[in-house]
């Protein structure tokens, strides 16, 4: 570093050699300048690098680590932490009647090894142990009986179970069959019965499809409007007229009545 003396012998010279001191003096300033701002510059990347975590950037929370301490959102109180003073605390008593009691009672003298089991007990010191009891398996048989009146038991196909157990899909079937046998086999008897209920499903199939597609019927009247035109057209199918044609009628007022048996 100059002394002042310095300056004034430089200044004493010429005005060259002070123009030639200031324009190094400014040219060291810039340089200066500009490493300043390159340090200013990375120590600002620098703590930006550091203040990121998953909240701001896309780095996962286990990145997080203990960067930061958890910020607690309880306000202060002004009190100490732990109990406060007056405050009545809560111990595990100690119980008057413990379900056991355990003896450990000493075998022989440690000095001389003499025998202690006949010799009373000067002082008895008392610790208590609370333990949850262990878990156990419970089984639990329920017992479901099936009970017949005197009525119902002079007439075996009357006979309903009366408890509430729950058959099986093939016991109700077996069930059914035997209560509407005539009807079951009536297609024996008279050749116009089908053999299946095919027919009568396929009847209901094009509802359950409206009820499935739309949910539901907007208003009773349009499901009644829908239920006879279904029953219109499959009444003519079963009579073995042709749809197309039938339905043309009907939109030019000349509509097909189906063949009603008397």
């Amino acid at each position: 570093m100059r002394t002042r003396d310095a300056f004034q012998s430089l200044y004493d010279q010429r005005p060259d050699a002070v123009f030639a001191l200031i324009s190094a003096l400014q040219r060291q300033i810039v340089i200066l300048q500009e490493q300043n701002a390159a340090l200013s510059a990375r120590i600002k990347l620098l703590e930006d690098r550091l203040s990121t975590d998953s909240h701001n950037s896309s780095k996962p929370p286990a990145s997080d680590a203990l960067a930061k301490k958890p910020v607690s959102l309880r306000a202060s109180t002004g009190r100490k932490a732990g109990g406060q003073r007056g405050h009545h605390g809560r111990i595990l008593l100690v119980s008057d009647s413990p379900d056991q009691i355990i003896v450990h009672a000493p075998a022989q003298c440690a000095a001389c090894g003499s025998g202690l089991a006949a010799i009373e007990a000067v002082h008895t010191a008392c610790r208590q142990v609370v333990d949850v009891p262990p878990l156990a398996r419970v089984t639990t048989q329920h017992q479901v009986q099936t009970k017949v009146c005197a009525g119902n038991a002079a007439n075996p196909r009357l006979l309903r179970p009366a408890s509430g157990a729950k058959q099986s899909r093939a016991r109700n079937l077996l069930d059914r069959l035997r209560e509407y046998e005539a009807d079951t086999l009536r297609f024996l008897a008279d050749f116009a019965v089908p053999f299946d209920n095919n027919l009568a499903e396929r009847d209901i199939r094009m509802v359950r499809v409206q009820q499935k597609v739309s949910g539901t019927f907007r208003s009773r009247a349009g499901a009644e409007a829908f239920c006879a035109i279904r029953s219109y057209i499959s009444t003519l199918q079963k009579q073995g007229q042709s749809i197309l044609p039938a339905l043309e009628h009907v939109f030019t007022g000349r509509p097909i009545y189906p063949q009603l048996q008397g």
